[in-house]
């Protein structure tokens, strides 16, 4: 009697031993479950932030070539204005000049 309840202690203390064995791989099995989801959760954040940095580069690029070409429109239109303020200033030289002939003839008539 003494060997069996020798050998009932032992099967309890292994009984006790294997339930706790259980126990931690259920609490390891549900902790990796947990870091899984996160880590797929942080996937879908990457995912979602590279796209959105790819969407925004597009649109810098966009912007960038944008302006590119409103600066050569301005350049083209301030070559423009600067030519026709030339041909002004030539035009008003000019004037000055038949001014004054006309107001020498003037006091030669008078």
């Amino acid at each position: 009697t003494q060997t069996q309840t020798q050998s009932q202690s032992s099967t309890e203390e292994l009984t006790t031993q294997i339930q706790e064995l259980k126990n931690q791989l259920s609490q390891l099995q549900n902790q990796l479950a947990d870091e899984k989801h996160e880590k797929m959760l942080l996937s879908q954040k990457l995912e979602d932030t590279q796209r959105r940095s790819t969407a925004n580069q597009t649109l810098l690029e966009n912007e960038i070539k944008r302006l590119a070409t409103e600066g050569t429109e301005v350049k083209q239109k301030l070559n423009t204005m600067k030519t026709e303020c030339d041909t002004l200033k030539r035009q008003a030289t000019i004037a000055d000049v038949m001014q004054l002939k006309v107001d020498r003839l003037t006091m030669q008539l008078a």
